[in-house]
Formats: C-alpha cells, structure tokens, sequence
C-alpha cells in the first residue's frame, strides 16, 4: 500500500494501522506485513464514518474480526462426513479450505499456525479421496470439474511454501487467485526477519476416515475374557510429571531470514 495515502498511522493492539482519507471516505489499510487486527483483507472501508476514528471504533472492529476468525476456525475443524454427491462435498469442503487459507495471512503467527494446518488437512482429503472429487452432472461439465480439481491441488502446494515461510515476490498466479490470496499482502515490503515456518501437520492414507468417521458406530467382535486377580498399578514418575499429555495445537516458528 502507497504510504503517500496514508495520512496517518494508528495503533491497534500494538499493531500499525494506517488511516487514509479519500474522495468517497475513509478507510483502513495495512501499511506492513503481519496481524492485521481489523480486517483479514488488508483493507478496511469507513464509508459513512466522519474523522478519525476512535479507539474504542478500532477496537469494536478488532473483536469483530477476532469472532469472523473463530468461526473460520471451527468450521475447517468439523468432522467431514461425505454425502452421496461429490459434487456437493467438494464445493463445502474446498470453500473452507480456501476461506481458511486466505485469512491466514493477515492474522497473528499463532492463528496463522491453526488455520493453516485446518486448510491444509482440508486440501489434502480432497486432493487423496475421490469422494470430495468434483464429478461432471447438469450443473459442471467434466473440464469444469478437471480445472476445478486442478486449482484446489495448485492451491494445496502453494500453501505448502507459504507455510515453509519462503514467501515469493508476487502471486504466481491469475484472476481467479484474487479470490483465495489477499493480493494486498504481497504488495507490502517482506518481513525483515522472514515470515514465520508453519509446522503442517502429517497427511496419511487414513486422513479422509479419520475425518469422515467421527461419531459413527462400529460393529464389535465377542471377546472371551478371562478373569484374573488384579495386579498392583505401578504408577511411573515420568506420568506424575505429566509428560505424556496432550498434543499440544501447531505453532509457528519464526524463520531466520529470508
């Protein structure tokens, strides 16, 4: 974004934020790459506010976008379950991924770090699972369907660089990316220090059933079971200690560089 627009730059949860006043109103734009706490486009419209606005505006809109994330969020983590239209599963599915993606950009490493792993999972089932696979009916043809799935396995790898921090110049790609990639983000200098490493999680052959199989009933065997005296518990220090907890949820990095 051109800091000759920019009249002035705010502060919002520590993070910069200009202030620029226009012919039709004002709006808020990232002035430099990173969280950008009131909007996950890099651009924010004040059509119809007069003035400078406030804290307590910019902070009101800051918890707007704070809930649009959570929702996001929770939404790319739902259990998958294919319904018997792929066309349908492939629609619902790669939306959120792409949703997921795109605003992971503009948001904190650590938020960043959640919604790129969920996309990715995401990206990944419809990339390994012929079920969540556009197929040809009324509605989309078979090229549709082949430039479609061609896309979304596009969008997969670029993902995957992004989240290995080393971030190209530009977009590498055309019109129809505007729509995944906030084009904002790229026009900003890169970081000083380099974009952070997002750590993905491990796709396996099982990814669509662990996804597609929660809460689902499974047939259980008989089992003869012997009774036997009960022995002694032995409880080992390294559990006290708490050792084998949780995994804990993926976090970001920084990277050394660029």
């Amino acid at each position: 974004m051109s800091e000759e627009r920019v009249k002035e730059v705010l502060t919002v949860r520590e993070r910069p934020v200009g202030w620029v006043e226009g012919k039709w109103g004002s709006s808020l734009v990232a002035v430099e790459r990173g969280s950008f706490p009131v909007s996950q486009t890099g651009y924010r419209s004040l059509s119809g506010l007069r003035g400078k606005p406030t804290p307590e505006f910019l902070e009101a809109l800051a918890k707007e976008r704070d809930q649009e994330r959570k929702e996001i969020l929770a939404r790319s983590r739902e259990p998958v379950r294919p319904e018997a239209e792929s066309l349908r599963n492939f629609i619902h599915v790669n939306s959120t991924a792409e949703k997921a993606f795109h605003d992971g950009f503009f948001a904190t490493d650590a938020e960043r770090a959640k919604l790129w792993s969920a996309a990715f999972k995401l990206f990944s089932l419809i990339d390994t699972d012929a079920r969540y696979q556009p197929t040809q009916d009324i509605r989309w043809s078979q090229d549709s369907c082949t430039r479609a799935l061609a896309r979304t396995r596009e969008t997969l790898q670029f993902l995957k660089v992004c989240a290995s921090g080393d971030f190209p110049k530009k977009i590498p790609f055309k019109t129809p990316w505007l729509q995944i990639v906030p084009t904002s983000y790229f026009q900003l200098p890169p970081k000083p220090g380099g974009e952070p490493v997002v750590a993905l999680p491990a796709v396996t052959a099982s990814l669509s059933m662990d996804l597609t199989t929660a809460g689902m009933s499974r047939p259980v065997s008989p089992v003869k079971r012997k009774t036997e005296a009960p022995r002694p518990v032995i409880v080992r220090q390294e559990t006290q200690l708490g050792l084998f907890g949780a995994e804990p949820a993926p976090t970001a990095r920084p990277r050394c560089g660029i």
